[in-house]
């Protein structure tokens, strides 16, 4: 069963086709260009692998977070070959696939942050027996309300914002910080696919016309209340 992926990062577009769980090709395109090649190199792709958009199953693609420009390109362009072509879109949250695709029991308390701009990060925190938490607030929040729920436990920092904000992160959680050597900085395009794949075998978030995740902020310790 062929597919493709697409994976929106702060400096690229990525385009991957898929044969079951296996990536068998992939483009990359600086995300500036985006807009104007994104129709082009999916059809380059599938061309070069004598693959019709008719024969492709379905198309994975990440729904955010991410920069909201290159998110708003990709999801009206899935979106348009999803109603031309009636090819189903299945989603997949960049966050849960970030935390899953790190996941490691020598760190049970994980926090995946994902730049936000204006100091304002995107987060997922993995922590023993509870369900992963995730949403969108200031930094200076986000830590406050982690450091209440954490406490003298040591947290591992991954993603793109925990580079951004690594000095700051260490001011306030000092030697219970941890950061990997080098820090990843957004889930892969691999793992895009293998989500998309997981959520079309369990028939899960499969649709004709998809949207971008977390364009609302949400509180970090509204979110906690809410446990």
């Amino acid at each position: 069963m062929n597919y493709l992926a697409i994976q929106t990062t702060y400096e690229q577009l990525v385009i991957g086709l898929f044969d079951d769980n296996q990536l068998i090709d992939q483009i990359n395109e600086d995300k500036k260009k985006a807009s104007t090649t994104i129709i082009l190199h999916i059809d380059d792709l599938l061309k070069k692998n004598k693959i019709s958009l008719q024969n492709l199953a379905f198309i994975a693609v990440n729904q955010g977070p991410a920069p909201f420009t290159s998110l708003r390109v990709v999801i009206a362009t899935v979106n348009g070959i999803s109603f031309a072509r009636g090819l189903p879109l299945v989603g997949v949250d960049a966050l849960d696939v970030f935390i899953y695709e790190n996941a490691d029991p020598a760190w049970p308390y994980t926090v995946a942050l994902l730049n936000a701009f204006n100091n304002d990060v995107y987060f997922a925190f993995e922590q023993p027996k509870k369900p992963i938490e995730k949403g969108c607030t200031s930094l200076e929040s986000f830590l406050a309300g982690l450091q209440e729920k954490v406490q003298l436990e040591t947290v591992r920092f991954i993603g793109n914002g925990a580079e951004l904000y690594k000095n700051f992160i260490e001011k306030s959680f000092g030697d219970k910080a941890y950061f990997p050597e080098p820090i990843p900085q957004y889930p892969s395009l691999y793992r895009i696919g293998l989500a998309g794949l997981k959520n079309w075998q369990k028939k899960e978030n499969i649709n004709y016309q998809t949207l971008p995740l977390y364009l609302k902020q949400v509180s970090y310790k509204k979110s906690l209340s809410q446990q």
